[in-house]
């Protein structure tokens, strides 16, 4: 790339690369080298101690901040250069990039390489690269001469925009402009789907279907069920720490809310746990822990 030039591809690779080396959840630096599982750091920046774990599960919005201003440094900016709605999408794609992270760690107790985080992430890559090649090629058409001279080159294969560069003042001038933040929470998924380990430690899943579900214990066998008006599916996971009604999920073909249902042993989102009969949105990735006994489902979106 030519001195003073800038790729949004090359940001978007940029993010997750940092993401998988495992940067410090309270402060966001990022390590020398990357961490491995096992392993257990102490920040020099913050001096906290952590772990792959601790990153995965516990990295604040203002961490995530940090570790994208330390990518934008290269190029003598800041995430505040680009505005709200591309800030906001860089901080998006970098939870994703953790929760897509986190997810292929659980299920193969191993980090996930370069090729394989950049798989994970295609869709949304795809998304914000379109979108932002869209709203790039709008604008100069609609102000014409004034950008005429700018020096942009934006590159597809076939329809999929793959680059996205030129000189750093412009770009950033451009995506500013952006009406809001490219990423694919602004589309709705085609399936929505509740991903778990069974008692056997067997990856199950299942679709949910539009309207209310509630997920509980079975009386008798203490089995998790999940319940429609039309069926009831056994979910293979005894916990008689869940309650007989736990939680309803309401999905209503835009948005998932989650309720627990005044439960005995609670329900926690990420970590934080629900007040009784109060609505939650769900997001893709979310973590949903049911009880005492740490049985967890995690939420999917399919575009």
């Amino acid at each position: 790339m030519a001195e003073g030039e800038i790729g949004i591809e090359d940001i978007l690779g940029e993010i997750r690369t940092v993401m998988l080396s495992i940067p410090c959840p309270y402060c966001g630096k990022i390590p020398n080298k990357p961490i491995k599982p096992g392993m257990e750091v102490h920040c020099s920046a913050c001096g906290h101690f952590y772990t792959v774990e601790k990153t995965l599960n516990e990295t604040t919005k203002d961490a995530l901040k940090k570790i994208i201003d330390q990518v934008l440094q290269k190029y003598d900016r800041k995430l505040e250069d680009f505005g709200e709605n591309m800030a906001n999408t860089f901080i998006s794609y970098a939870d994703q990039t953790i929760r897509e992270i986190r997810g292929f760690y659980e299920k193969n107790r191993q980090l996930p390489t370069k090729s394989d985080i950049e798989e994970l992430l295609s869709n949304s890559t795809n998304m914000i690269m379109n979108t932002i090649a869209s709203h790039i090629e709008a604008l100069q058409k609609r102000l014409g001469e004034e950008h005429a001279g700018i020096k942009l080159e934006i590159k597809r294969v076939g329809e999929q925009v793959i680059s996205i560069k030129g000189l750093l003042k412009p770009i950033i001038d451009l995506v500013k402009e952006l009406p809001r933040p490219p990423h694919p929470s602004l589309t709705l998924p085609k399936e929505i789907r509740l991903t778990y380990k069974d008692d056997r430690g067997q990856i199950r899943e299942f679709s949910l279907p539009k309207g209310e579900i509630i997920i509980g214990r079975d009386p008798y066998s203490f089995e998790i069920q999940a319940r429609t008006p039309k069926e009831i599916l056994n979910l293979g996971i005894f916990d008689a720490t869940i309650s007989r009604k736990h939680i309803k999920i309401l999905f209503n073909g835009k948005n998932i809310y989650i309720e627990d249902l005044k439960s005995k042993n609670g329900t926690h989102i990420n970590g934080e746990k629900l007040e009784p009969h109060k609505k939650y949105i769900v997001k893709d990735g979310d973590e949903i822990l049911l009880g005492a006994l740490d049985s967890k489902l995690k939420v999917k979106f399919l575009y």
